[in-house]
């Protein structure tokens, strides 16, 4: 095979079927023939794939979100406490004297 040849220039068409694959980043070897529509048809897959997972997910949040409701009306507001880093509210203490103790106490 010379270097001006298609199947000697990795990217190149041949045939308008198949190209040479520059890279081993989908699974083929660098240099192996791979058919668009298979890639197109494995891109699609990866595509339906990534809306079930998404679609569960927010299936899961749903559900989260209805039995904390169901928490909150059967025990009352504030039954269930997010753990946000911005929500934290500042408990007044009374210092022992001992700094370890106090920062043990979290003060």
């Amino acid at each position: 095979m010379n270097a001006s040849s298609p199947a000697a220039r990795p990217g190149v068409a041949i045939e308008d079927k198949a190209v040479i694959a520059a890279g081993a980043s989908n699974g083929a070897a660098a240099g192996a023939v791979v058919n668009p529509a298979a890639a197109r048809a494995a891109t699609a897959a990866q595509a339906k794939a990534d809306a079930a997972k998404a679609e569960q997910q927010r299936g899961k949040l749903a559900a989260i979100e209805r039995a904390m409701g169901q928490i909150e009306k059967a025990y009352g507001k504030g039954a269930i406490m997010k753990l946000d880093g911005d929500s934290l509210t500042p408990i007044p203490s009374v210092p022992t004297g001992a700094l370890s103790l106090d920062l043990a106490l979290g003060g």
